[in-house]
């Protein structure tokens, strides 16, 4: 099996001019880093980790390692069919 890098972010708006808080997700299998949020607070980040974690296991994700970071991703992938793509 081929392992692809990729990054997904999965996202919903918020005002343009906040630094928003993100939740990062990287894994080793697929290699692929996510980034789920906006949030409006880290707390808000922090408390829905764990549901996004347990998510990406179920879809088959190994190893992973997820942060919670304030800041704007570089890259904006919305296609929810990735998971797919990508074996998850």
């Amino acid at each position: 099996m081929q392992h692809l890098s990729s990054s997904l972010v999965i996202s919903c708006p918020i005002h343009p001019s906040k630094q928003a808080w993100w939740v990062e997700v990287n894994t080793s299998v697929p290699l692929s880093t996510y980034y789920l949020g906006p949030f409006e607070s880290r707390e808000k980040a922090r408390d829905s980790r764990a549901s996004h974690v347990e998510d990406l296991c179920r879809k088959g994700a190994r190893d992973l390692v997820a942060l919670v970071k304030q800041r704007q991703p570089d890259a904006f992938l919305t296609d929810e069919n990735l998971f797919a793509e990508y074996q998850i």
